[in-house]
């Protein structure tokens, strides 16, 4: 079955003669992986029942990054699974979806971006992010210096206690790992229940007790109870963007208090990427 002789805008249709006579070469041809600047140009080989792809990552500009792959015929769509050997050694696998009718689709990757398969693309935009490292997350640390006490007595559901920083995030499975030391006073004794929060909202649906099942106690069975605290809490599908990281507390009959001294204290936020 002899390729199609229907050309498109600058693309000879990328299906499909299955049974081709000849390798014959297609291209070159160009998609922008939008909202990024990054330009792909590629050129197309007959293989049997689907289709070699070579080609380079023009880096919006900043040199080139080779791209190697295939593309498949399926129905009335061709989808492209791309391997984009970045500067940094790290590869960046890209799947892409685009119609016969306009040459362009959609387009995803291993670290969860998406967007636009624009076909003869050239827009502006930023450079797509350089792949994560496999299982070695983005770590940021926010420190701070202040104490701050609760209003005393019992306090239930949890109430916001301090703000303990902020971070910016390209969104996915993150882990919070607390660094301090606490305090739980009181006559006669009682309990506080530390816990951490981003944008307000708990790791999870508030149980029994109006915790989650993942907060720091301290019980006093005195007057004061002093105590380390190292308390880790997941958070999965935190959206890209802006955050805020809190920390709330939980109280029967007790004054609760974080760093009290004013030491330097820590919070790490580590980074998984999408879940």
């Amino acid at each position: 079955m002899p390729w199609t002789t229907r050309v498109l805008p600058a693309f000879v249709v990328l299906i499909l003669a299955a049974q081709a006579a000849t390798a014959q070469t297609l291209g070159p041809f160009t998609w922008q992986t939008q909202p990024y600047c990054n330009v792909l140009t590629v050129t197309v080989v007959p293989q049997g029942s689907h289709y070699q792809v070579v080609g380079h990552d023009n880096l919006c500009g900043a040199g080139v990054a080779p791209v190697t792959g295939t593309a498949v015929p399926v129905g009335g769509d061709v989808r492209f699974g791309l391997t984009i050997a970045t500067p940094s050694g790290r590869a960046a696998h890209l799947t892409a979806t685009i119609s016969l009718g306009s040459l362009s689709g959609t387009w995803t990757d291993n670290d969860g971006r998406s967007g636009t398969f624009q076909f003869a693309g050239s827009g502006g935009g930023s450079a797509r992010p350089a792949p994560a490292l496999v299982g070695v997350p983005r770590v940021t640390r926010l420190l701070y210096t202040q104490s701050a006490t609760s209003a005393g007595g019992t306090i239930s559901p949890p109430v916001s206690l301090r703000t303990l920083g902020t971070f910016t995030s390209a969104g996915g499975a993150l882990r919070l790992t607390w660094i301090s030391h606490v305090t739980a006073a009181s006559p006669g004794g009682g309990v506080c229940n530390f816990q951490l929060r981003i944008d307000g909202a708990p790791s999870g649906a508030v149980a029994t007790g109006s915790l989650v099942g993942d907060e720091a106690v301290v019980i006093n069975g005195a007057t004061r109870n002093d105590a380390p605290v190292s308390l880790t809490t997941w958070f999965t599908n935190v959206p890209a963007g802006n955050h805020t990281v809190s920390l709330w507390i939980r109280s029967v009959d007790s004054t609760c208090t974080d760093n009290a001294g004013n030491y330097s204290r820590t919070v790490l936020v580590e980074e998984f990427g999408a879940p």
